[in-house]
């Protein structure tokens, strides 16, 4: 048996919040910003679409759920990871790679953020690095010897 057996109450109150959580963040809040600038800019050099953000926030949902309801499982590290680069990606299209470029009344401006946008897509790299390192350190049943070998 593992040492590290998370009870089914857990993990599902745990994929519960980790749904709210998620959609909020990568659902409501996009829908509303987006929202805004496209009023507030008619000529938004973000084309980013309401499918967009659902699909995005639904497979990044989707993903850190299955992962909550796996914890303790090998089968968790590949939904966690898959999530958190879901995520960079979604940062770096939502913003066209870091290059937005506004024209009114002939005159063109091009703003290039991509270092700042590079720093903010890290923290969603290194996790999709760090889950399945986390995973082995963590006494699961992948870093244990096999009871024959004992």
């Amino acid at each position: 048996m593992s040492e590290t057996t998370y009870p089914l109450s857990y993990r599902v109150s745990r994929a519960a919040i980790s749904v709210v959580f998620n959609i909020v963040v990568w659902v409501l809040i996009p829908s509303l910003l987006f929202g805004q600038l496209e009023r507030g800019l008619p000529s938004s050099p973000i084309a980013v679409s309401g499918d967009f953000i659902y699909t995005f926030g639904i497979t990044i949902t989707a993903l850190q759920a299955i992962g909550a309801l796996t914890t303790g499982m090998a089968l968790s590290v590949p939904f966690v990871s898959g999530s958190y680069v879901a995520e960079a990606y979604y940062i770096w299209s939502a913003v066209n790679g870091g290059l937005l470029s506004f024209s009114a009344e002939g005159a063109a401006i091009t703003l290039s953020f991509q270092t700042v946008l590079f720093l903010l897509m890290l923290a969603p790299l290194f996790n999709a690095v760090k889950a399945p390192i986390g995973y082995l350190l963590d006494q699961n049943e992948a870093s244990r010897p096999a009871p024959d070998t004992i």
